[in-house]
């Protein structure tokens, strides 16, 4: 049985039931190849059956030579972009009321049904074509906003609702996808479980929910836990700080331009928009403050950084309130092999751009 086939092999018993994850971690010591690369998505002491799925998923890209790049695509096709109907915001506030009332995934699947023409955003938001990029229309943003807002309250259920995250994407217009490596720009922080080496960097250990993507717009970044030293990642601070530009989660405080306004003019915000071109990474591109001085609104740079990439402080201990939602930051990708790089550039809050001749 070749390696490929054995890791598939492995995957899936390991999807059963039948194979713990405690021997395949005792298999990779031994040098099992199949094991070796199964292992890295099979740390997690919860044990859920979409934890298994993405692990299985992540872990056959690993084995297909997907690497770091790799994306996997998970749950229904999206459905084709098109110009949201009228009253596509509505509709999405709707729904949130709904779910509020405690809607189940069965009744999201049977609303997309009945939605066949609400969309997210037009098909002008899937596209970064302009640097610096052209204003987007305040309405699309909303609508946006709306759909987020949507989304975040899917998260913030126990188990994460993932099924009926996946057919709200899709029928929206946005494809769920999971990626082999740990990169902040795709990843959200759900936990960190601390390295006996302080030096050791993020490395993925369970995915608890698919990102979205609407072609280069980052709608909804997948969250995971992660194994990492201390000079990366802060357990405790990953816990505890505000998670921003965020309206709900579960466990962590949340914050974004909305709160503090009333129950109807909050639903006025305009949606944070984050893309991954070929050529860079592009965070809160509506941002008018970008954060190339030393210091951003009496932070150092680098914290600034941290906080934006992150939407929260990783490392950065900082008592008094910030207002993030002005910066902006454009990260390059200079070629593809020095993807690893830029994300333990961006991990680290660190500046410059990817060294071309750096190994990914």
């Amino acid at each position: 049985m070749t390696d490929r086939a054995g890791g598939r092999a492995l995957a899936e018993r390991v999807r059963a039931g039948e194979v713990s994850r405690e021997a395949v971690r005792l298999a990779a010591s031994l040098d099992d190849p199949a094991a070796t690369a199964l292992a890295p998505c099979l740390e997690a002491w919860r044990v859920e059956p979409w934890s298994i799925e993405a692990r299985a998923r992540t872990a056959q890209a690993l084995l297909e030579g997907g690497g770091g790049a790799r994306s996997v695509p998970v749950g229904p096709p999206p459905r084709p972009p098109i110009e949201p109907a009228p009253g596509a915001e509505e509709a999405l506030r709707g729904l949130y009321h709904e779910l509020l009332d405690e809607l189940d995934g069965a009744g999201v699947a049977a609303w997309v049904e009945r939605q066949p023409d609400v969309r997210l955003a037009p098909p002008a938001l899937r596209r970064l074509e302009d640097a610096p990029p052209r204003a987007a229309c305040f309405d699309d943003l909303r609508t946006l906003y709306a759909a987020t807002r949507l989304l975040d309250l899917l998260v913030a259920r126990p188990g994460h609702e993932v099924e009926a995250l996946l057919a709200l994407g899709a029928g929206l217009g946005a494809a769920g996808l999971l990626w082999t490596r740990f990169h902040p720009f795709f990843h959200e922080l759900v936990d960190v479980v601390p390295d006996d080496c302080d030096e050791a960097p993020p490395v993925l250990v369970d995915v608890c929910w698919p990102a979205l993507v609407f072609g280069e717009l980052l709608v909804l970044r997948s969250g995971v836990v992660v194994r990492a030293g201390r000079r990366w990642l802060d357990p405790r601070l990953v816990a505890e700080a505000t998670l921003h530009f965020t309206y709900r989660r579960a466990g962590p405080r949340t914050e974004d331009p909305s709160m503090g306004s009333g129950s109807h003019s909050q639903w006025g915000t305009a949606a944070r928009r984050d893309y991954a071109t070929p050529d860079a990474l592009w965070f809160n591109v509506d941002g008018d403050a970008p954060l190339e001085a030393d210091l951003a609104d009496g932070l150092p740079v680098e914290a600034a950084r941290e906080l934006l990439v992150h939407r929260r402080f990783v490392r950065t201990r900082h008592a008094r309130d910030v207002w993030p939602y002005h910066w902006t930051l454009v990260a390059p990708r200079t070629r593809e092999d020095a993807g690893d790089r830029l994300a333990r550039e961006l991990a680290r809050g660190e500046q410059g751009d990817p060294d071309p001749a750096a190994p990914g």
